[in-house]
């Protein structure tokens, strides 16, 4: 999704409170009990990935954590078939807990977050997940993306990229662009 549209998603009527923590300590008590309460359901570290410079975003819905998602600037990804730069983000690792699902929490969260990156000056937000979480990828086209290429992960450890848009979808601003 590029800056300019992400500027402009709307966030809908759906009431989700969405706070974002750069750092474990920065937790707030309602949070780290989601995740602890999650913690078999998340397969990921959100204390590592903190430390490396990742973002978490927690969407609350009447008070209650709901939904997740871990965001990073671009010159910290490095697996893509295309370039990122620090004007690019990616968000990945989310989730919604089971309880909630179904009641559009996480196009919420996507649509805010991406309007709050876009806001920062972000010209391009990409977003990836397992092409056998169709839910996840409902929501993520629901949310404004469009689907510009999938990964084959190999036995050997390899991985094999393919790109399903033209290479101009993908290809980043003139550095004379930039904001």
């Amino acid at each position: 999704m590029s800056g300019d549209k992400a500027r402009q998603v709307d966030l809908g009527t759906r009431k989700l409170t969405v706070l974002r923590f750069d750092d474990w300590s920065d937790f707030d008590t309602k949070s780290l009990d989601f995740l602890e309460a999650n913690h078999d359901k998340i397969q990921w570290d959100v204390r590592k990935h903190l430390k490396e410079g990742m973002s978490v975003w927690v969407g609350s819905f009447d008070g209650a954590p709901a939904t997740i998602a871990q965001t990073r600037p671009g010159q910290n990804v490095r697996l893509y078939f295309f370039p990122m730069t620090e004007r690019c983000a990616l968000i990945s690792h989310c989730f919604t807990a089971p309880e909630q699902r179904g009641q559009g929490f996480y196009v919420a969260i996507l649509k805010y977050v991406c309007r709050s990156l876009g806001e920062k000056g972000f010209s391009r937000i990409y977003i990836d997940c397992s092409d056998s979480n169709l839910s996840s990828e409902r929501g993520i086209l629901t949310a404004g993306f469009l689907r510009i290429g999938r990964a084959i992960h190999k036995r050997n450890g390899t991985t094999v990229w393919y790109q399903e848009t033209p290479p101009s979808v993908t290809k980043l601003e003139e550095q004379s662009n930039a904001k």
